[in-house]
């Protein structure tokens, strides 16, 4: 990192020259149709990176199933055993199943792995009659009413997610009116899901057999399999050409309203994504998920910035009465991460502002306002690019400093009584030289 420190009026400002990457305005340059719903979001960072149509509200399909997961796992055990009822039945004939019979008892793990892999809304509609009889306390609600129940539970964890333009009106996705989110509500949704590591792992694998071998689910992700033959709704065998090795997770849907939908997550290298498209087609979803990887992965790179407890500059800081100073280091306190575009990593600088307020400058050396002990905040490090604040972190000491203060008064009163025996004296020894 080639550093270059200037000091400017009454702060210091250290102007650092880095390598990174940079985003114009924040977004990317993706070519992706105007009547998507997408976007693509930087874990590191905790920024979304391009996003088109964000707020739109569009329907999710069985995306949906994330959050039904999301609010059904809060109310069961992974070890629980269920008995599915005659909610397997309360779907449409032609619509996506994990296989469940009535009757049949089926883990909580394996339950999850047929909501989340093979896309079942059969398994959707056991989950949330399982999950609101117990949330209730009435063990014998009936079935209608629980998926009624389930529904206000989804809703109530969207508003402790804080989503804004979401509302779920069943388990599974199929098409109502009534039933919608975002990209930006469905982002929230998928990092609140990946949180839990059970569910991250299980959104990772494109097959999945239960520990009895009585479950065999494959997943609808296209992403996940090398080979069409494990892909079952396209009908098709040979090499998979979407088969993306990045992708980890983590969920498709498709209804003939809401379009080809995904939410996935990838990494790679140092950079790891969550990516979203709706309302999309089969021939170009995954062509759109791939437009927004290879935005984030081929032409983008992290600001080189500071490591947390680096050192960052060295400043002179005033210790005593009479000018005695002592060097004291900058120290990041924050390592930030921020994507760019690499054709801008050269324009980027690094500019370090001291707080005037703790350390007042002047003539270059610093002045102690306030008692400091190393943690203590006593600025800010920024990075900017053409004069726009890309991010900022904070700044302390690596040295405890107390607050200057001022000479006590005997000294004062000795140093002035000096001068005056010093004046004193000048004035007779000139009084003798011009009697003589």
């Amino acid at each position: 990192m080639n550093k270059i420190v200037k000091y400017i009026m009454s702060i210091i400002t250290v102007i650092v020259i880095l390598t990174s990457g940079a985003l114009a305005q924040g977004r990317l340059n993706v070519d992706m149709p105007m009547d998507r719903a997408a976007l693509v979001y930087d874990v590191k960072s905790m920024e979304i990176l391009y996003s088109q149509n964000a707020d739109l509200k569009m329907y999710p399909a069985s995306t949906t199933k994330l959050m039904t997961a999301l609010t059904a796992i809060d109310h069961l055990n992974l070890d629980d055993w269920i008995k599915p009822g005659s909610e397997v039945m309360a779907i449409s004939a032609d619509s996506s199943k994990a296989g469940l019979t009535p009757g049949k008892l089926i883990s909580a793990r394996d339950l999850l792995a047929g909501l989340l892999l093979p896309s079942g809304n059969d398994a959707a509609n056991v989950l949330a009659v399982y999950a609101a009889r117990k949330a209730s306390g009435d063990s014998d609600m009936e079935v209608s009413e629980a998926l009624e129940y389930f529904s206000e539970m989804m809703n109530d964890k969207a508003k402790s997610l804080k989503l804004e333009g979401s509302n779920f009106v069943n388990p599974h996705g199929l098409h109502s009116d009534e039933h919608y989110t975002t990209a930006k509500d469905m982002l929230n949704i998928a990092k609140e899901f990946l949180k839990n590591e059970f569910l991250k792992e299980l959104v990772s694998k494109s097959h999945y057999i239960s520990n009895d071998g009585e479950w065999n689910f494959y997943n609808t992700n296209v992403y996940l399999h090398k080979k069409l033959d494990d892909i079952w709704y396209l009908y098709s065998s040979g090499e998979n050409q979407d088969y993306n090795p990045y992708v980890t997770g983590i969920k498709t849907g498709f209804t003939s309203l809401a379009g080809r939908c995904i939410v996935f997550s990838a990494a790679r290298g140092d950079k790891e994504l969550i990516g979203i498209v709706l309302g999309s087609d089969m021939e170009n979803v995954y062509d759109e998920g791939n437009l927004l990887m290879d935005a984030v992965f081929e032409d983008t790179d992290y600001i080189d910035s500071f490591e947390s407890g680096e050192k960052v500059a060295e400043i002179e800081i005033k210790t005593g009465y009479f000018g005695k100073t002592q060097k004291s280091s900058l120290v990041n306190l924050k390592k930030k991460y921020y994507l760019l575009p690499r054709e801008d990593l050269e324009d980027v600088i690094f500019e370090f502002v001291i707080d005037e307020e703790i350390l007042e400058e002047s003539d270059g050396t610093y002045q102690v306002q306030t008692k400091i002990k190393p943690g203590d905040e006593v600025g800010r490090i920024k990075a900017v690019l053409n004069g726009e604040n890309l991010f900022d972190a904070p700044l302390t000491l690596d040295a405890a400093f107390d607050e200057a203060r001022k000479p006590p008064i005997i000294i004062i009163v000795l140093v002035s009584g000096i001068a005056f025996v010093l004046v004193v004296a000048v004035s007779i020894r000139l009084i003798r030289m011009e009697k003589r």
